[in-house]
């Protein structure tokens, strides 16, 4: 798998919070376990909150998740 840097498309941004919100694998979460939120900046912990990480596999920005 291979990391890819914000800035996300807003079709990326839709495949990363479908796959938080799957039980297929485990969603990236911030410090208290909270299932973070992709926007086109990166992850945060809720709206508008600072950004917590500016990174996700690739198989999470394409719908490849659905696969496994």
């Amino acid at each position: 798998m291979n990391k890819i840097y914000t800035p996300w498309t807003e079709g990326q941004v839709q495949s990363l919070n479908a796959f938080q919100q799957t039980q297929k694998l485990h969603p990236f979460t911030g410090p208290n376990r909270e299932i973070l939120i992709a926007t086109k900046d990166g992850w945060v912990i809720y709206e508008n909150g600072p950004v917590r990480q500016n990174w996700a596999w690739d198989i999470m920005t394409n719908w490849e998740w659905k696969k496994l």
